[in-house]
């Protein structure tokens, strides 16, 4: 019997995993894991293609044929130097599945930010791209920054249970979230909770449970949910339930942001806008003015800055059962945001102020710091880029292939680390360790940190993917930087780093784990960094305030809009 997590979603739910014979596994929720207490759903992750021994890729392979391990690395440490040596470290990407572990992200970070000095790394989202160039979705992480000066998810699912109204905006949490839908529907029943559900598909009336009787659906325009949540602002002005005290000691207003949320933000023009009947509209309204324990529950990214100046300007943050909630999609995007993987951020939750990449680059010994984003950030294959590393999990995707060809159509060098075998032309293809072989730790939507451990032995010569890169790594010259031999040791860095040069500048610090033994890691039991945030009014912006975002800016941001990415 070992203690694992699911990887398939953002709530991390525990599994108990019971070994078979041929490779075949039994699982059941894990009671005492805090994210699903037992329960579990019938999205939870099973061993699939990386399970079975017939469709996995199980050598590494250069132009289609099957070389050694020590081969593999040295012809990629090659190749890549050979690059960046004639186009500049710019010219190396990487794009990663948004199902790894913490671990797996910190030593991609680390390789390509302090050592390679591109920051063009980033997480490929799940679905498929319609184009070589096709803008990657954007995070939430920059709203986040801006408004209350790191990307720190303020909510936890604890604050559900003690919430009174539950907003839910730009995600069907029924479907793709079970598990905390049910803790929603315990929350109903327990606190009495009234939940308003804003677009998507009202449910169903002959539901089995009553709690149908306590949705409210906002059946609203597509697209329009962040001028709901903007006319709800300009409302709590109105009506009288801004929290003064709180804006006053603890919040930063944009000069002209008030006049500007009187202008086209009324009862009538919202209504019309978002094509509701004006009473419906102001029946939710009356709802989250009579009922400060709210939480909202939002999976689009584009709805971050709307929803976060409704909740900073009511006071609603920082406090039991009143947040804003931003649900990750991907099971470990929490991850893969504190390790830095994003084109617009360096490690650890620092930027890429002159300050911090110093820091960094004292701490890693970094050979070759990037200095700052790339310009291409959003397009999954910049103009400057020749070589692609693409880093995939046990679940094939069919964009993945069409990548490669155009990748190579355009004349890159292409490596693909992945689980399953394919026939996909990338110049070398890796094989990784899928999932039920993975040994690391997965960071779920609301900062809690699992373990997940394996319960399969790796098949054939499939490494983890810390373990690749960092034999890259070492085959570059950088064999003191990359010394791990063992997930733990990454883990520990990771842990170190969060808490280097941080005198309380960041909430990410994780320094209690920075000695943890591998004993300790071996049995580490789930925990949440960060504790509850923004309790005290502070905030970590450079004056301890919060900011508003711009009216028209957080409007705006609805043009692009996304289910939250694994980064």
């Amino acid at each position: 019997m070992i203690r694992s997590i699911c990887a398939e979603c953002s709530v991390g739910c525990g599994v108990v995993a019971r070994t078979l014979d041929d490779r075949r596994v039994e699982l059941e929720g894990d009671m005492r894991h805090p994210a699903n207490r037992g329960d579990l759903c019938h999205r939870a992750v099973q061993p699939g293609e990386s399970a079975s021994l017939d469709q996995r890729l199980l050598h590494p392979k250069i132009q289609g044929r099957k070389a050694g391990w020590p081969r593999a690395a040295a012809h990629i440490a090659k190749r890549l130097a050979d690059i960046v040596a004639r186009y500049g470290p710019q010219s190396v990407a990487m794009r990663l599945s948004d199902r790894l572990l913490t671990e797996d992200y910190y030593i991609a970070n680390k390789m390509m930010k302090g050592f390679i000095g591109s920051a063009d790394i980033a997480i490929l989202p799940a679905t498929p791209l319609p184009g070589l160039h096709s803008p990657a979705p954007h995070s939430p992480a920059d709203a986040l920054i801006m408004a209350l000066g790191e990307d720190v998810v303020p909510a936890t699912a604890d604050d559900i249970d003690r919430a009174k109204l539950v907003i839910i905006a730009g995600t069907d949490i029924r479907r793709d979230l079970p598990i905390l839908w049910r803790r929603i529907v315990a929350a109903q029943e327990s606190q009495d909770a009234t939940i308003v559900m804003i677009g998507g598909e009202k449910p169903e009336d002959g539901a089995a449970s009553d709690i149908h009787l306590a949705i409210r659906h906002l059946a609203i325009r597509p697209g329009t949910e962040t001028i709901l949540f903007t006319g709800l602002l300009a409302f709590s002005r109105r009506a009288g339930i801004i929290d003064r005290p709180f804006l006053e000691s603890h919040v930063t207003a944009p000069r002209g942001f008030w006049d500007a949320l009187e202008e086209g933000h009324d009862l009538w023009s919202t209504a019309r806008a978002c094509d509701l009947a004006p009473a419906d509209l102001q029946s939710f309204y009356d709802l989250f003015a009579a009922n400060p324990k709210t939480m909202t529950l939002f999976g689009d990214a584009s709805l971050t800055g709307a929803v976060l100046n409704a909740h900073l300007a009511t006071g609603r943050i920082g406090r039991p059962g009143a947040a804003p909630f931003p649900l990750a999609a991907a099971s470990n995007a929490m991850g893969a945001r504190e390790v830095g993987i994003s084109p617009a951020t360096l490690a650890a939750h620092m930027d890429f102020t002159a300050d911090h990449v110093a820091l960094a680059g004292r701490f890693w010994g970094g050979a070759n710091m990037a200095a700052q984003p790339v310009e291409s950030a959003g397009h999954l294959i910049g103009p400057e880029t020749r070589a692609l590393w693409l880093v995939g999990d046990d679940v094939l995707q069919p964009q993945d292939a069409d990548i490669i060809r155009d990748a190579q159509a355009a004349g890159l060098f292409v490596i693909h680390s992945h689980s399953v075998a394919d026939d996909s032309p990338a110049d070398v293809h890796l094989p990784a360790a899928g999932w039920g072989e993975q040994n690391g730790t997965s960071s779920g939507f609301d900062r809690m940190i699992s373990r997940q451990r394996p319960f399969f032995p790796t098949a054939g010569e499939a490494r983890p993917h810390w373990w690749i890169m960092t034999q890259v790594a070492r085959d570059m010259g950088w064999r003191d930087a990359f010394y791990f031999a063992y997930p733990a040791e990454v883990y520990r860095e990771h842990a170190r780093l969060s808490a280097y040069g941080n005198a309380g500048a960041r909430l990410f610090d994780i320094r209690r784990h920075a000695a943890i033994s591998n004993p300790a890691y071996d049995e580490m039991t789930s925990w949440r960094w960060g504790g509850a945030p923004f309790m005290d009014g502070r905030f970590h912006t450079a004056d301890g305030r919060a900011r508003l975002m711009p009216v028209e800016q957080a409007i705006s941001l609805s043009a692009g809009k996304t289910l939250l990415p694994g980064a």
